[in-house]
């Protein structure tokens, strides 16, 4: 027996609906009137006895029923189109990421061999950087920067929301038995930092307390320097959640003490109106959210 399908054209017009939000702009890409959109959502609808836009809000919103049907037919169509690219050879299939270096190199990289496991046809090219980046004029398909998410004519989406929170060896906790921050200084363990940062400064006034003295600090350029010279034992750290949460799954650090607070910054996925038409670009953004909200669930429950 045939497999019993809604309308592929209906379903094109619901995709690009339920990704703008919106019928004008989903009719603007499709290069067809609003009303055209408005039809081929009603019989959609009736196709599946189910109503899956509230038309009442401003802007438009999915029912509960058109949440749970937008993932399904967006993934189903990513990978009809990225299929149908592979076997056509009109267009390779790469995705070009431009990553923040603490993060591609803490985070990012060890779970790229999943992705391509899930997407097999998809190439990555993977770039590191700190600097603003013009998505368009470096042929980036995706931008990862850390900041406060003020940047204008990109989309964004927040990696989640850190905690930092101090980290150090086991090995040093052992022979180091810190128990709060003052016994830092007090047994005279050292502490590290990157250039130009105050988050033993910022960290400490929050609690209450004062900072460690800037003799017993060592300070590097990097953050993932900083966290690689806690693993070996060098010192105490401030770190966030990204990147220690594999060292700390692997039990190569550990928290001296439990006090945490929410990072003041954050990662952020960047990535332009044009490049999100990409099904490279939209498969990559759900597993990229869905892989950090799974990850830093896991540690905040451990």
């Amino acid at each position: 027996m045939g497999r019993k399908l809604p309308p592929m054209n209906s379903l094109r017009v619901f995709e690009a609906v339920a990704r703008h939000a919106s019928l004008s702009a989903a009719a603007e890409e499709l290069s067809v009137t609003r009303g055209a959109v408005s039809q081929q959502l009603k019989i959609l609808e009736d196709w599946l006895g189910a109503r899956l836009v509230d038309r009442t809000t401003n802007p438009i919103s999915l029912t509960l029923e058109g949440e749970e049907y937008s993932q399904i037919v967006r993934t189903s169509l990513d990978a009809i189109a990225i299929g149908s690219q592979r076997l056509s050879g009109h267009l390779p299939n790469t995705l070009s990421i431009s990553a923040s270096a603490n993060f591609a190199s803490m985070y990012l990289i060890d779970r790229l061999a999943e992705f391509s496991n899930l997407y097999p046809d998809i190439v990555i090219k993977l770039s590191t950087s700190n600097d603003y980046v013009d998505l368009q004029a470096e042929y980036h398909d995706i931008a990862i920067r850390h900041g406060n998410g003020d940047w204008k004519d990109v989309r964004i989406d927040r990696l989640g929301y850190e905690m930092v929170f101090a980290v150090c060896s086991p090995e040093l906790l052992e022979e180091h038995p810190i128990q709060r921050i003052d016994d830092i200084a007090r047994l005279g363990v050292r502490v590290l930092d990157y250039a130009g940062s105050e988050n033993w400064e910022l960290w400490s006034s929050c609690l209450g307390t004062s900072a460690p003295a800037l003799d017993r600090r060592s300070i590097f350029d990097h953050a993932s320097l900083v966290v690689r010279a806690a693993i070996s034992g060098y010192g105490v750290a401030i770190a966030r959640s990204l990147l220690v949460i594999d060292a700390l799954h692997k039990g190569d650090l550990v928290r001296p003490f439990p006090d945490a607070l929410p990072a003041p910054f954050g990662f952020y996925l960047v990535h332009t109106k044009t490049s999100h038409r990409k099904p490279e670009v939209r498969v990559f953004r759900e597993w990229l959210l869905e892989k950090v909200s799974v990850d830093l669930r896991r540690l905040n429950d451990s």
